[in-house]
């Protein structure tokens, strides 16, 4: 017969794991802002946030798998060189590490997880589709000078007798 999966005995691994993986974003992060254009520490970061992803699944911790996935878009965005790295991309990346270590202290604490994610979950995925509008419209700057002019669209309003 099967045993049925506790997560609570695994709760140290699972500690252990996440601090490790949270230590390698930090310092991957930090150095990746010395150098932006890193595909090797991109791609060693993105391994990083899917493998806390997929142990904090496993463990049933739907907000750090939460946080996590968004953060592991940003990396794959990165590598398919849809963004660029930025400071403020960072700063937004280490605060959602810093959460997911408060989250992580509050379950091996056995503590009510109290905290509003609504807004790290908002400013991580306003990230990758802020960062994507930010660089089209530089791309349409770009190309303006080589597009026609086109009077701006009025609308009109008629009343129909």
């Amino acid at each position: 017969m099967a045993q049925e999966f506790d997560p609570a005995k695994f709760l140290p691994l699972f500690k252990s794991e996440a601090e490790e993986c949270l230590e390698k974003l930090n310092k991957g992060l930090l150095s990746l802002e010395n150098n932006p254009d890193d595909p090797e520490q991109i791609k060693a970061l993105f391994r990083e946030a899917h493998t806390l992803k997929g142990s904090a699944k496993m463990m049933g911790i739907d907000e750090i798998n939460q946080i996590s996935h968004r953060i592991e878009d940003i990396f794959v965005n990165l590598q398919e060189k849809k963004m660029k790295f930025s400071s403020n991309l960072a700063n937004r990346i280490f605060k959602a590490l810093d959460i997911i270590r408060v989250i992580i202290d509050k379950i091996i604490r056995n503590e009510k997880i109290d905290i509003d994610l609504s807004e790290i979950y908002q400013e991580l995925q306003g990230v990758t589709t802020k960062e994507k509008v930010s660089d089209m419209e530089a791309e349409a700057e770009l190309l303006s000078p080589l597009l026609p002019k086109k009077e701006p669209y009025r609308f009109e309003e008629y009343i129909r007798v």
